[in-house]
C-alpha cells in the first residue's frame, strides 16, 4: 500500500459524519480544509470538529479562549458541529495529492 493509499484510508464516506478522523479532507461552508481536531471542548458542550481551511477564511489558529486544540495558520481555523462537515470523495482527494506531488514542492 502506497503512502497516498494509506492517507486515503482515513477519508470519510459521505454518509458517515460520525466517522470524522484527523487528517481527513473535508468541506465546510463551501470551503475545503483538513480535519485537525474531533472531540469535546471547554468552550461549548457536545462534539466539535476543528478544521484548518485551505484559505484564510477562518476565525482562529486552533486556539479558543486561550486553549490550543490544534495547530494551524492564523485565520485558517474553524470549529463546527459534525453535521456541518462534508467529506470530500477519495477520488478528489487522491487527484489533489497526485497533482501536488507531481507539480509543486512544499514551501
Amino acid at each position: 500500500m502506497s503512502s497516498s493509499e494509506r492517507r486515503l484510508s482515513g477519508v470519510l464516506s459521505k454518509d458517515a459524519p460520525s466517522e470524522l478522523t484527523v487528517d481527513a479532507r473535508v468541506e465546510v461552508q463551501g470551503k475545503p480544509g483538513t480535519v485537525k481536531f474531533v472531540g469535546t471542548t471547554s468552550f461549548q458542550t457536545g462534539k466539535w470538529v476543528g478544521i484548518e481551511l485551505d484559505t484564510p477564511n477562518g476565525k482562529n489558529s486552533g486556539v479558543v479562549q486561550g486553549k490550543r486544540y490544534f495547530e494551524c495558520r492564523t485565520n485558517h481555523g474553524v470549529f463546527v458541529r459534525p453535521s456541518q462537515v462534508k467529506a470530500l470523495s477519495a477520488e478528489v482527494h487522491f487527484l489533489g495529492l497526485e497533482k501536488n506531488d507531481a507539480s509543486e514542492k512544499p514551501p
